[in-house]
Order: C-alpha cells, then sequence, then structure tokens
C-alpha cells in the first residue's frame, strides 16, 4: 500500500477554481483520502531574478516530490495562449526519478495529454490498470474523476 498519497494540481489551480470540473477532482480526492492528499501551489508574486526563481521552484518541486508516492496530475497550462507548462513537466521528470506512479488526467489536456501519451507509450510499466489508464484520455471527464478514484483505491 502508498501512504502519503498527494495531490498535484496545474501550476495555476488557484487561479481556475472557478472551474467546476478541476474543483470536482479537488474536492473528492480531498474528500476520500484528506489526511494525506495535499495541493502545492507555486508563489508567482515573489519578484526574483530568474536564475533565483528556477533554483527556488526546483527547491520547492523536489521537496513537494521527495514524500510522494502518488502524483495526480491535471492540465498544465501556462499563459494565454496555452503552452505546455515546463514546471509541470520538470516535476513529472522528478517524479520518475523517484519511482513515484503518475496519474495524468489527459482528458484536461496540457502537460497532463502529453505525459498520458508518453506513459501510454511504455505502458507494460503501468502499476495500475491499463483500462483506467485509458479512461483518463477518452472518457468523459467524470469517469475520468472515478478512474482516478478507483486508481487510487488500488494503490493507497
Amino acid at each position: 500500500a502508498y501512504s502519503g498519497c498527494k495531490l498535484q494540481s496545474k501550476d495555476d489551480f488557484y487561479h481556475q477554481t472557478n472551474s467546476s470540473e478541476m474543483s470536482s477532482v479537488a474536492e473528492r480526492v480531498t474528500n476520500k483520502y484528506n489526511s494525506r492528499v495535499f495541493l502545492f501551489p507555486f508563489p508567482y508574486a515573489e519578484s526574483m531574478s530568474d536564475e533565483d526563481r528556477a533554483e527556488y521552484y526546483f527547491r520547492l518541486r523536489k521537496n513537494m516530490l521527495a514524500s510522494t508516492r502518488v502524483m495526480i496530475i491535471l492540465c498544465g497550462e501556462k499563459g494565454t495562449d496555452k503552452r505546455i507548462s515546463d514546471g509541470v513537466i520538470a516535476e513529472y521528470n522528478l517524479a520518475c526519478e523517484f519511482n513515484d506512479i503518475v496519474i495524468p488526467l489527459a482528458i484536461s489536456g496540457g502537460a497532463a495529454l502529453k505525459i498520458w501519451e508518453e506513459i501510454n507509450n511504455k505502458k507494460e510499466s503501468l502499476k495500475y490498470s491499463y483500462e483506467r489508464f485509458e479512461n483518463l484520455k477518452y472518457g468523459t471527464f467524470e469517469s475520468a474523476v472515478d478512474n482516478i478514484m478507483g486508481i487510487l483505491e488500488e494503490l493507497c
């Protein structure tokens, strides 16, 4: 069993909380795993050089992932042009280094979709049901959330 499951939100999750779909994921997961789920929003208003910010964010990411076993990825876009978030990709890479189980909610798009596609290309190493994994991309948003809950039941 995995302890210390943590929910990794998209970069600007708190700026998007009016989205009922994103709120539903956070609410359902935190209600079920309340004592073991944490959101990690990053401080954007901090004024610092690009180099200092990169170092600071790297330390935050490393500390955030140091005790996790499961990472759920929602969206992962930034800017008005909805670029793939390099920060979410960096978090995914660190999670892989820590051998965390990654659950990308591909139906939400952005980095989650890109990571889903990468994991799908090496699905033989998947540590949970492939059917549930597939439904993170091809089902409805509600069924994808149901599959996240099922995956967590399998793992936690």
